[in-house]
């Protein structure tokens, strides 16, 4: 006999039954995890290395193969040859330098250089640094002229034993500027501005702009012109493989077109920039080599002022105006107080 006894759900049309539930099986999740990097590393170390040859336009380590390539590290010494600028940045170059003279995967370094020159002291130790470079490594050195290479941004250059410039770039520039006296005192005296300085020793005012030079401290700062003169007539010498004599008489001061220079011996070749980077690789004779590009920007501030200002800044022109504090500036502007390999 059948039972009349039905599952009310059923009897009440609001539903079917439900299948008995099955248990998933169980995942191995460190496993899964592992296979996904593992893929994910792979197919990153796929793109690095099928990736074509680039570049790197800032600071910093090109992300599309130079792990895996010979490279060339092109430098970008930029603007006046200064400790820290707006373009240059000397710890910056000379870190760049020693990051090339430490990879064994560099083969040389070719510098791009659009400089009027700069001091003194941060021209040599460029200079130094890519002497080190050379003889540490015994790899070479390249420098080309974009717009300009002149005085101490040819000096830099001449560490380099294959220098080129594009046919409009201008070089040269082999002098000093000793200094610049600039005795401001009948401004001063229109502005109504007194000075009395005390001081011993007759020559530790030289340059002060309240008084004129002395025709000893002229002589002074002649003398520390020349010896720089000299240090800069031997480093191009010893570059160009120039007897020194032979440099001089290039070395007035004057300015040379990329044929003059060429013609003269202050440069080897004259091509655009994309036809000595080929020249450069052909040198070396690699293949697949790499221009990994190094060039220097400032950080940029984020202070209280005006960009440019400081507080002093602020508070002298408060203090002064306009007027005073332009003319100051420019009294300040227009001093050299040591010897300079400077285009002006």
């Amino acid at each position: 006999m059948a039972s009349d006894f039905q599952p009310k759900a059923f009897t009440e049309g609001q539903g079917h039954p439900e299948p008995p539930r099955q248990k998933k099986p169980k995942r191995n999740r460190t496993a899964v995890t592992a296979g996904v990097i593992i893929g994910l590393l792979a197919l990153l170390v796929l793109l690095v290395v099928l990736a074509p040859a680039g570049q790197q336009g800032r600071d910093g380590w090109d992300s599309r193969g130079a792990a895996f390539h010979d490279t060339i590290m092109a430098i970008d010494v930029d603007g006046v040859i200064e400790e820290a600028g707006a373009t240059y940045n000397q710890a910056w170059l000379e870190g760049a330098i020693e990051e090339a003279r430490m990879d064994k995967r560099n083969k040389a370094i070719l510098l791009r250089i659009d400089s009027p020159g700069g001091t003194i002291y941060e021209s040599d130790a460029a200079w130094r640094a890519l002497m080190k470079y050379k003889k540490e490594t015994g790899r070479p050195v390249y420098a080309y002229a974009e717009h300009l290479m002149a005085s101490g941004g040819y000096y830099i250059a001449s560490a380099a034993d294959n220098i080129a410039a594009d046919r409009n770039s201008i070089v040269g520039s082999i002098g000093v500027i000793g200094g610049r006296f600039v005795d401001a005192a009948g401004l001063f005296d229109k502005l109504g501005l007194k000075f009395t300085t005390i001081h011993t020793g007759a020559n530790k005012l030289m340059g002060d702009p309240s008084e004129p030079p002395t025709e000893e401290q002229v002589a002074i700062m002649q003398s520390m012109s020349d010896e720089a003169y000299a240090q800069f007539v031997d480093i191009v010498a010893q570059g160009r493989d120039m007897d020194p004599e032979a440099v001089k008489t290039l070395a007035d001061g004057r300015v040379y077109t990329a044929r003059q220079g060429l013609a003269n011996g202050l440069l080897d070749e004259v091509m655009t920039y994309d036809e000595y980077e080929e020249k450069v690789k052909k040198d070396l004779k690699g293949k697949g080599i790499m221009v990994v590009e190094r060039s220097y920007e400032a950080p940029v501030g984020w202070g209280l002022f005006p960009l440019g200002q400081s507080l002093a800044d602020l508070l002298q022109t408060a203090v002064l105006g306009n007027d005073l504090s332009a003319a100051l500036q420019t009294v300040k502007d227009l001093q050299i107080t040591e010897p300079m390999y400077l285009y002006q």
